[in-house]
């Protein structure tokens, strides 16, 4: 007597299979978007194309220093005729996002944008012998020692970087003020002979 084979676990199976693809077709028709993978060639189609709209209609958090440009055109000058023209504005002070949606109470991430020691601390990010934010080419950035600074110009150790460089255009004054006492030496020399 040869009994008939027993295949329920076959059907089972392929059971199984069918109802696990009806429910992911029926999934996937929910929860991806009808505008996904229908455009593009081959290599390329598989994104969202509503996705480039959405981005397009989001509002920007970082943009060119040519943007701050509207509001501070006199800084911006400053700036771009400087030392410092190829720092991005928001490298000192945050996003323009920021500034913009807070209508101009945030400037920057200073605790104090005028108190010295913030304003210390953001120039010597850069500026500070110690760190060297060139190593391999330390004549592109001017580096100090800041408290030897300090006795080297006579000034008290208190003093912020602001109370002599103008901080979007560090060496505006120092040149106008070298230029002025040089012009003064020479009177004194011409008024000697």
């Amino acid at each position: 007597m040869s009994e008939k084979p027993n295949r329920t676990h076959a059907k089972r199976i392929v059971v199984g299979l069918v109802v696990l693809v009806v429910l992911a077709a029926t999934v996937r028709t929910f929860l991806v978007p009808k505008d996904l993978g229908n455009h593009g060639s081959l290599f390329y189609k598989f994104y969202r194309k509503g996705a480039i709209d959405d981005e397009l209609a989001r509002m920007p958090r970082h943009l060119t220093n040519a943007s701050c440009e509207s509001c501070h055109t006199w800084e911006y000058e400053l700036q771009v005729n400087s030392k410092h023209r190829s720092l991005s504005c928001e490298f000192c002070h945050g996003p323009w996002a920021d500034h913009v949606n807070s209508e101009g109470k945030v400037i920057g991430y200073l605790p104090n944008p005028k108190g010295g020691e913030a304003i210390r601390a953001l120039c010597l990010r850069c500026h500070n012998r110690a760190i060297h934010a060139r190593p391999k080419n330390p004549e592109v950035i001017k580096t100090v020692f800041y408290p030897d600074h300090l006795k080297k110009q006579n000034v008290k150790e208190t003093h912020s970087c602001d109370q002599c460089h103008l901080v979007h255009a560090p060496l505006k004054y120092i040149k106008q003020a070298d230029e002025f006492f040089a012009g003064l030496e020479k009177e004194k020399e011409g008024a000697r002979e």
